[in-house]
């Protein structure tokens, strides 16, 4: 059977057969497949909802940021580009502003 690593079936896969492999109860090999089948579910769910996402994203802003994100993997004493880069503003400032 050929496996794409990418491929939910490869991850059900290396799951059962670490099962078969480890003396494991089979409460624990229940337990680990359920959660297995769960992760599987929802990295479905948040792949979907990521590309919902970026669908309302312009693709440069996108492109410019995925650069941002290479060169902090790279150099880490970069801006954090997984950080907000909007002020915080406290709750005294806010409830000011509300007046």
């Amino acid at each position: 059977m050929e496996l794409e690593k990418d491929d939910d079936t490869w991850w059900v896969f290396i799951v059962e057969y670490h099962v078969s492999l480890t003396d494991t109860s089979d409460s624990q090999g229940r337990t680990l497949k359920r959660k297995m089948e769960n992760a599987i579910k929802w990295k479905w769910e948040h792949r979907v909802a990521l590309y919902d996402l970026e669908e309302t994203i312009q693709p440069a802003l996108l492109d410019e940021w995925g650069k941002e994100v290479e060169m902090w993997e790279e150099d880490n004493t970069r801006p954090n580009p997984f950080e907000s880069k909007l002020a915080r503003m406290s709750l005294p400032t806010h409830s000011m502003n509300l007046r």
